[in-house]
């Protein structure tokens, strides 16, 4: 066990700085957001995959195993589930009601004009109110052109939660590598969490990076994520206990449902904006999906209560 002690948090430390820059060194050394707009959203679908797939293989079978225990006639994980959903999509639409508001007090134009939801009544273009700009011509009609250059995927303060909320659930897993009785499960164990933490990690990056975040500020919230994580490993292996099930899989029911949000609101809506053809979409995000799968078959499975 003394290996696994000294190298585990390592490894993972080390594994999460790499996923974690990839892109980020990308945008540094070629510049891909600006000079391949395409490419940059076909990425953010590819991670939106691997997201659905964390949540459908990873996050909720577990919390759906570890609610089993408390013996309720009642779906505990899907109904948080649920409400981790409901409750990002209220923070969500609340912040983006009070910008709104916030911007009319700025902005020439009757309150009929402008109300805290939308401008005009309506969404700017594309369904999402991102990815397109208003313009007057000769006339005096107004139009919405595209945007042009670059793809900006808009990373909010709930979003920002339910990233810091995934790595949470990879904090308490790597807790979990304390609890193993020989040194094979505990690898084993290991192995699990560090494909899954580098999987997320590399999807974290990725928002981060094509959202509008300076570079500097998205590698500083990645290394402080990645730290995070190497401690909880370094806690676990020296406390030798690991977080209860029951309020780990509370954690990853909520945070599955804001996943789920993060895709389907985030990620899907506002990448169809772009001139991507929607089976070219589908199957960046299948991919995204299907290479977690593959992972979680690769990966012996240790359960970790």
């Amino acid at each position: 066990m003394e290996e696994v002690r000294v190298l585990s948090p390592v490894l993972l430390l080390l594994g999460n700085g790499l996923f974690g820059t990839v892109p980020h060194l990308l945008h540094i050394r070629l510049g891909i957001k600006e000079r391949y707009p395409r490419y940059t959203s076909g990425l953010v679908l590819f991670s939106g995959g691997v997201l659905i797939g964390l949540v459908l293989l990873q996050l909720l079978p577990d919390a759906v195993r570890r609610l089993s225990s408390l013996n309720i006639d009642f779906p505990i994980g899907e109904a948080l589930l649920c409400l981790g959903f409901l409750f990002l999509f209220f923070i969500q639409e609340s912040l983006r009601a009070l910008c709104m508001w916030r911007q009319r007090r700025f902005t020439e134009g009757s309150p009929a004009e402008v109300t805290p939801f939308a401008v005009g009544g309506g969404s700017a273009g594309n369904g999402s109110g991102y990815g397109s700009i208003g313009a007057s011509t000769p006339g005096g009609d107004s139009q919405f052109l595209h945007a042009p250059v670059a793809f900006a995927y808009p990373v909010f303060f709930g979003e920002t939660l339910v990233l810091l909320g995934l790595t949470i659930h990879i904090m308490m897993e790597g807790m979990a590598l304390a609890i193993q009785n020989t040194p094979h499960e505990a690898w084993v164990s290991f192995s699990q969490v560090a494909m899954i933490s580098y999987l997320s990690f590399f999807v974290i990056s990725t928002l981060l990076y094509t959202s509008d975040l300076h570079v500097t500020q998205g590698l500083t919230v990645g290394v402080i994520f990645s730290l995070l994580v190497a401690l909880s490993a370094i806690v676990g292996l020296a406390t030798r206990t690991a977080q209860g099930a029951v309020s780990h899989a509370i954690l990853d029911s909520l945070v599955s449902g804001g996943l789920l949000y993060v895709v389907f609101f985030g990620v899907l809506q506002r990448s169809r904006h772009l001139l991507i053809p929607g089976l070219a979409q589908f199957a960046l995000t299948s991919a995204g999906t299907l290479t977690v799968a593959i992972v979680k078959l690769a990966v012996p499975i240790v359960p970790i209560p």
